[in-house]
């Protein structure tokens, strides 16, 4: 898995684009941020249809 909101750097090893603060987990993973901590690009908003007809 992956993040693209994830920004690697030397000093704080992954930071996150959206919240600025470091990556809570050792490889950044999208899907996993979004149910754990309901942020970032993966986040299923209540209101959009096509995440409840199982399209994305």
């Amino acid at each position: 898995m992956s993040c693209r909101n994830a920004v690697f750097s030397l000093d704080d090893w992954f930071t996150c684009s959206i919240t600025g603060d470091s990556c809570k987990f050792i490889n950044p993973d999208s899907i996993a941020c979004a149910k754990r901590f309901k942020e970032g690009t993966n986040v299923v908003k209540s209101n959009d249809r096509s995440a409840r007809r199982g399209r994305a």
